[in-house]
């Protein structure tokens, strides 16, 4: 556990400086006497200065200044919060409470770690942080945009729990299931169910586990290759659609990050620039290329080629659980889903549209592109969660497949199911915005050396998410974590702290900035075996848990590892991003012929 909480950190301080071993983080009093550049009193910094804790580039310290007296303390302090966060959920594997106590202490130094305001640092992560982490006025306008995403979440975890119960879903793989005939059929099944079920990975991973495995136990494929394949479609695929519970998350923490840094004005949005992002998404493709392959191939390696002989042999003991939920047609789920995708779509166009945009010569794709970029996602995605709930409940009573009382309580049931995820959010949030007051990020990246080359920042970052994806188990929890601070470090060092903006040079590192720590996230965790998606594949396939990390763990080093090479190493050589994938797709192919074994399964092909 130490181990990799040194690993952690030594990456973490990787050319941003070192912090001495002697100088441990203590209250006010004693962190008087022990640094050097701590706690006088003296005259009041100049005018320009507000009241509270301004950051100091030159000296690199931060100073709390309040009624015309200063105290100055090691800007090291800044990091602590996410810091504290990160270490807490590794020890604790609780996330909640460590988000808790990071913004805690956080607060407290924004109060200049003053003993009599330890009460009111306490109360301040409710009354204001937790308070404006929902809504907030910015130039006398309501921001509404964090509770939007909140609703949009629940929203869509409601429609996803009624179009569940109804039997829709079910339904959907019952459609599927009649073209697998045969084992290696009924895995593109599953892999293609896992596909359609985009718009949540939870979802994914009950539902296509749950529902596929009569099939694939029937042509003996282990348990094992079932949840890995399950594992391995539900996050990537909820990671990179464009309509999913986890969009409107990543859109919040990419706005977030720009909105920190002041260096350079960035026209795209949030939503712009996630979907340019999507081009440098090597881990998640790569992941659904590697299993295609080796699907299509019937080759397996390691742990996973064992659990798959032993199927074949008949010595894997699997309990067979029956689903009871109900089967109706697939036209339930469908249309629900369908109205989701189509309104929101509909919804972007409107929001962005522009008539000088349109009217100009500009080419369609560039206009869809700018329009795309002007967008309120926030408002789209609620009409779409809006509506798929409204029509969801509509056919479940037009086809009887349940009445209007058990499709509320469906309704209320699936916006509890989505309560866990937005109370992260929300402590999230509030400790993104504790993180902006310390001035962390500007410290952080005043650290880095200007002459660093930005290019290579991508590879530390995919490092540094996957383990902390590794450690935590959550992927929200490192996007949360790591985009506020690496936005802002990207930006000041491809621009000179905006002194040299050359949007040809920042934008690709930019990009592939967010595409990479969402990508080392879902990597991550899969490599974790505290990790709710995976826990949740190894229970719906009725598999061994620590059997379906083992098997995992080669398959999603090998990508992941590929990832890191194409999107980190070969990206800063400045190789162009369409031949990284076919390099990828060659050295995946490599990989599995090399290390791959062919096994016979117990059926005929057609």
């Amino acid at each position: 556990m130490k181990s990799y909480l040194l690993i952690l950190l030594n990456i973490l301080f990787i050319n941003f400086g070192s912090l001495k071993a002697s100088e441990p983080f203590l209250p006010a009093d004693s962190l008087l006497l022990v640094t050097s550049t701590v706690a006088e009193e003296r005259e009041a910094v100049p005018e320009a200065a507000s009241e509270g804790i301004n950051y100091d580039e030159e000296t690199q310290e931060l100073v709390y200044i309040k009624g015309g007296k200063e105290k100055r303390f090691s800007a090291w302090f800044s990091i602590a919060p996410p810091l504290i966060a990160i270490v807490l959920a590794l020890v604790f594997k609780e996330v909640h409470i460590a988000l808790v106590l990071g913004i805690f202490f956080g607060v407290f130094t924004l109060n200049g770690f003053q003993l009599k305001e330890l009460l009111s640092s306490f109360l301040q992560i409710a009354d204001t942080y937790i308070l404006q982490a929902i809504a907030y006025t910015e130039n006398g306008e309501l921001q509404t945009g964090h509770l939007s995403i909140i609703i949009f979440s629940v929203l869509i975890g409601g429609m996803v729990h009624i179009i569940s119960k109804n039997g829709g879903m079910n339904g959907v793989v019952d459609k599927v299931s009649k073209l697998a005939t045969s084992g290696r059929r009924s895995q593109f099944a599953t892999m293609l169910m896992g596909c359609l079920i985009f718009f949540d990975d939870y979802a994914n991973a009950l539902v296509v586990g749950n529902t596929m495995r009569p099939l694939t136990d029937k042509f003996k494929i282990s348990r094992e290759k079932l949840a890995y394949i399950v594992d391995s479609t539900a996050a990537p695929i909820a990671a990179v659609a464009f309509v999913t519970t986890w969009i409107g998350y990543q859109l919040s923490e990419i706005e977030k990050g720009l909105a920190i840094q002041n260096m350079v004005h960035i026209q795209e949005s949030a939503y712009g620039i996630f979907l340019g992002s999507l081009k440098y998404a090597y881990y998640p493709i790569f992941t659904l290329f590697f299993m295609g392959l080796i699907i299509y191939l019937k080759k397996d390696f390691g742990p996973m080629l064992k659990a798959e002989q032993a199927a074949q042999d008949g010595k894997a003991k699997y309990t067979k659980v029956h689903v009871t939920d109900k089967t109706s047609h697939w036209i339930n789920a469908a249309l629900p889903v369908f109205t989701l995708v189509f309104t929101v779509i509909i919804g972007l166009l409107v929001t962005g549209y522009s008539a000088d945009v349109w009217n100009s010569e500009l080419s369609f794709f560039t206009k869809l592109r700018e329009t795309l970029s002007s967008a309120d996602s926030y408002l789209a995605l609620i009409w779409g969660s809006f509506l798929a709930c409204v029509v969801a409940i509509f056919i479940s009573l037009a086809t009887r497949s349940s009445g209007m009382k058990e499709s509320m309580e469906n309704l209320i049931e699936g916006f509890k199911t989505m309560v866990p995820a937005v109370v992260i959010l929300i402590l999230a949030w509030a400790l993104a915005g504790v993180i902006e007051h310390l001035h962390t990020a500007e410290f952080i990246s005043s650290m880095v050396p200007m002459n660093f080359n930005a290019y290579w920042l991508p590879a530390i970052f995919f490092v540094i998410s996957a383990l902390i994806s590794f450690a935590t188990g959550s992927s929200w929890n490192t996007m949360a974590v790591m985009y506020p601070i690496c936005i802002p470090i990207v930006i000041g060092v491809a621009t000179n702290n905006g002194a040299n903006v050359d949007m040809e040079v920042l934008m690709p590192v930019l990009l592939n900035t967010v595409s990479v720590i969402l990508a080392a996230s879902v990597f991550g965790d899969h490599c974790s075996p505290i990790s709710d998606t995976t826990i949740l594949s190894s229970l719906s396939s009725d598999c061994d848990h620590i059997s379906h990390v083992r098997t995992q763990l080669p398959y999603a080093c090998a990508v992941g590892f590929v990832s890191l090479l194409c999107g980190g190493v070969l990206f800063a050589l400045g190789i162009p991003w369409y031949l990284l994938y076919l390099i990828g797709f060659v050295a995946i192919a490599g990989v599995i012929f090399i290390f791959g074994k062919k096994l016979e399964l117990d059926e005929s092909e057609n």
